[in-house]
């Protein structure tokens, strides 16, 4: 069975648009239809996704050096909710990949 990590996010300006509960769900039923093992997740609640200096996704990269043989995804239940800065994006998932 495949594993996959999920992370999620929300700005104090976001607030109204996505909610973290929405997000969540959406992970957690796009998994459960690819047959996936969600291991776990990640939550920001009113960080900029201007960039990566965030509490759950320093988290979140932790998690990876430790088990990074056991996952298989990132599942983000869209791309801003990642990152809006789409080089610095490019440049960190080369970084989690490599780890």
């Amino acid at each position: 069975m495949k594993k996959a990590i999920g992370y999620f996010r929300i700005s104090k300006k976001d607030q109204a648009n996505f909610s973290l509960s929405g997000q969540r769900e959406y992970i957690e039923k796009h998994c459960s239809r690819n047959g996936w093992e969600l291991l776990s997740v990640f939550e920001d609640d009113g960080q900029s996704a201007k960039n990566f200096d965030r509490a759950s996704w320093k988290e979140l990269e932790a998690f990876v050096r430790q088990h990074h043989k056991q996952i298989d995804y990132l599942v983000v239940s869209k791309f801003d909710r990642f990152s809006r800065n789409v080089s610095e994006a490019l440049s960190t998932i080369d970084k989690l990949e490599k780890k």
